[in-house]
C-alpha cells in the first residue's frame, strides 16, 4: 500500500502544471523594453483615447487627465477591459490624495492575484507587470496593507499595457520543469529505500 501511495505521489507532482509567473516591475523603460508592442493612455482631454480600452468601476473618473478612483479590499473595486490579449500591465500610481491606505492589489482575468501591492507610500511613481500567460482585463482591489485602513484612495496616469514575448518567470514565482525533475527524484529515491527495507 506504501508503494502505491508513493507512486501517486511521485506521477501527480512530476505533472503538476506550473503556475502562470508573474515579473513585478518598478522601472517605466525596463517595463517598456521587455514588451515588444504597447500603448499609453494618458487620459488627454479627459477621456480614453485608446480603441477598445474600457473600464467598469464602483467609483472611478477621469478628471484633471487622471484616472481617480477609490477602492476597498473585498468590496469597491475597479476593472479594466483591454483591447485585445495582452500580458503586460502598468502604470505611475499617486496613492497620497486621501493619505496611506490599504494598497492596491491586481487580479489577472478577475481571478489570478499578482503577488505584490503597489505600496500604499507611492506618490507617482511607476508599478507594473508582465505575466507569462496572457490576459484581457485587469482587477485593481484595495490591498491588504495598513490594517484598520477602510480604502484606498489614488490616481493613476500613463496607464501602460502592451505585448511581451516569452518572460521567464522569477524562480520565486514558478517552479521550473527541472525543479520538478529533482523533486520527482528525490522521491524515487525514498520510494525506493523504503521498497527495500520493506522487502
Amino acid at each position: 500500500m506504501k508503494k502505491v501511495l508513493w507512486l501517486i505521489l511521485l506521477i501527480t507532482i512530476c505533472i503538476l502544471p506550473s503556475r502562470a509567473g508573474v515579473v513585478i516591475y518598478t522601472d517605466a523603460t525596463a517595463f517598456q523594453a521587455a514588451l515588444l508592442s504597447y500603448s499609453v493612455e494618458t487620459f488627454t482631454g479627459n477621456v480614453i483615447n485608446t480603441a477598445g480600452l474600457s473600464f467598469s468601476s464602483t467609483a472611478g473618473s477621469i478628471t484633471g487627465e487622471l484616472f481617480s478612483d477609490r477602492v476597498v479590499n473585498g468590496a469597491d473595486s475597479t476593472t479594466w477591459t483591454l483591447p485585445s490579449a495582452m500580458n503586460g500591465f502598468g502604470g505611475y500610481w499617486d496613492l497620497t490624495p486621501q493619505g496611506a491606505g490599504q494598497g492596491l492589489e491586481f487580479f489577472i482575468d478577475g481571478v489570478t492575484l499578482v503577488s505584490q501591492e503597489v505600496p500604499n507610500t507611492y506618490s507617482g511613481q511607476f508599478f507594473g507587470f508582465i505575466s507569462d500567460a496572457t490576459f484581457t482585463s485587469v482587477k485593481i482591489d484595495g490591498g491588504t496593507q495598513l490594517p484598520g485602513s477602510i480604502a484606498e484612495t489614488y490616481n493613476v496616469d500613463n496607464l501602460t499595457f502592451g505585448i511581451a514575448g516569452t518572460t521567464p518567470p522569477p524562480p520565486s514565482e514558478t517552479p521550473e520543469p527541472a525543479t520538478f525533475g529533482l523533486i520527482g527524484a528525490a522521491l524515487l529515491a525514498i520510494g525506493a529505500r523504503s521498497f527495500r527495507k520493506a522487502s
